[in-house]
């Protein structure tokens, strides 16, 4: 797992973006910051452990916004630090069953995207996260600038990891869910977060939030 530092002054509260598959920190450039709270963000889930440099003790209060696949991180993440630590969970646009027939993406589809992830299906995924090409040409700067062989890799690692979980689940403060999503399918949201969501609000955007 890799870490960036979007905003670092010390301050008393924590905020952890968990990026989806693929993303690195160029998706929060947009993003604007709270002023009163560190913001980093986390990315890479090749290697699942949590960067040692990231020293949650530092800080009254944490809490954990995670997009796509970073959901599935992230509730991997909470149950091994427990629930009681964390001051609020935020899921967007995933859940913590990213291969999933019911409550994911079908795993058929995400073994595919592995096997068939290039350059070009790259490009193609980036039109679908930002909903079509329109949006994809605002959004450029937004974009990955990782390696397309390192984010297989990290597809395979996610892979592995999903079917062999058995993380109990937690419970989130809050689920949006994009209308729009043509990447995590928008039902098998609602599915999942009817169970296990305080609140769940609805958008009517694509797969990228930010």
């Amino acid at each position: 797992m890799q870490s960036h530092w979007i905003q670092q002054r010390g301050a008393s509260r924590l905020r952890i973006y968990f990026l989806g598959w693929s993303a690195d920190p160029h998706c929060l450039d947009d993003l604007p910051l709270p002023d009163d709270t560190d913001v980093v963000a986390l990315f890479d889930y090749t290697d699942n452990r949590f960067p040692p440099e990231i020293n949650l003790a530092q800080h009254t209060e944490t809490e954990i916004v995670a997009w796509s696949f970073g959901v599935f991180a992230a509730e991997q993440f909470v149950a091994e630090r427990g629930r009681e630590n964390f001051s609020r969970l935020v899921a967007i646009n995933g859940t913590p069953l990213p291969l999933s027939d019911q409550f994911g993406i079908p795993p058929a589809v995400v073994v595919a995207t592995r096997d068939g992830w290039n350059d070009r299906s790259r490009e193609k995924f980036n039109r679908r996260m930002c909903g079509g090409n329109d949006l994809f040409r605002q959004k450029q700067h937004l974009m990955s600038q990782r390696v397309t062989d390192e984010q297989r890799d990290e597809l395979t690692a996610i892979i592995d990891r999903a079917l062999a979980s058995d993380t109990p689940p937690q419970r989130w403060d809050e689920a949006h869910i994009a209308t729009q999503d043509l990447i995590f399918p928008p039902d098998a949201q609602r599915r999942y977060w009817t169970l296990r969501a305080d609140e769940i609000f609805e958008h009517d955007e694509p797969h990228l939030p930010f």
